[in-house]
């Protein structure tokens, strides 16, 4: 277990948030939106193990995320908080709930991934396998905005600048270790722990990417029943690139709601 390196945002009086980001990512993923939406939270986004500036090294399993969640709540001060997850980071919310319920006051689930077709899983992970590097860092941020709407390739770019590393081999990489990457995927493939108490629920569902679909929502809605408040988005995974405005608005309100 380990305490995660932090990005923090916010006022240290406001209301605590968790912020999880997905595979290959990193905490400041979330800084646009903390700024411009949740600019009354004190906001602490955690680097996962394997990714960023956190540690590196393995197990990069579900029980050791979620350790390592707790450690640094723990390193926080901070007993009961809103946590919002993004993709594998909704995953880890839903983890964090059902191992340590009185660590949860919310759900936010940015487009979760879980219960991830076991084929699915596995394609992605072979391909996690193979080296994504570059020779500049212009070639990087191009081949990252392949496939991206306008708006989310503008957040793409700045996420590279942000994130990228030259290494010995003086190729550009984006910041993670691929190994980790690699056992994530097939930790995706995994069900979830029983959920034993509820909390009030948010999914945003990204309709394009398909990531969520009837049986994710079925098991959501079994384990949370009333908790849960769902709203779908015509949009891509990357939700809050794809627009920021709409997805920032409806966290925010439920927040203050």
């Amino acid at each position: 277990m380990a305490t995660l390196h932090l990005h923090r945002s916010g006022p240290l009086d406001g209301a605590p948030l968790l912020a999880i980001h997905g595979i290959t990512a990193h905490g400041r993923r979330f800084d646009r939106m903390c700024t411009d939406y949740l600019y009354d939270r004190q906001v602490a986004a955690p680097d996962l193990r394997g990714h960023g500036d956190s540690i590196r090294t393995a197990p990069w399993n579900m029980e050791t995320h979620v350790d390592d969640l707790v450690d640094t709540l723990d390193s926080l001060g901070w007993k009961s908080v809103d946590v919002m997850g993004h993709s594998l980071g909704g995953n880890l919310a839903l983890r964090l709930l059902a191992e340590h319920p009185d660590r949860v006051k919310r759900l936010i689930l940015l487009d979760p991934v879980f219960l991830l077709p076991d084929e699915t899983a596995t394609a992605n992970a072979v391909h996690a396998m193979t080296d994504q590097s570059f020779r500049s860092l212009d070639e990087l941020i191009e081949a990252r905005r392949t496939g991206r709407s306008e708006a989310a390739a503008s957040f793409s770019d700045e996420d590279t600048r942000l994130a990228a590393n030259k290494g010995p081999d003086r190729r550009w990489r984006m910041n993670f270790e691929r190994a980790a990457v690699v056992a994530m995927w097939a930790e995706l493939a995994r069900g979830l722990p029983h959920l034993t108490e509820t909390r009030p629920t948010l999914l945003v569902n990204a309709l394009q990417s398909q990531l969520v679909q009837r049986r994710q929502i079925d098991w959501l809605e079994d384990a949370l029943e009333f908790d849960l408040t769902q709203v779908d988005l015509d949009l891509g995974h990357m939700l809050y690139w794809d627009d920021l405005v709409t997805t920032g608005r409806i966290v925010a309100g439920f927040l203050n709601d």
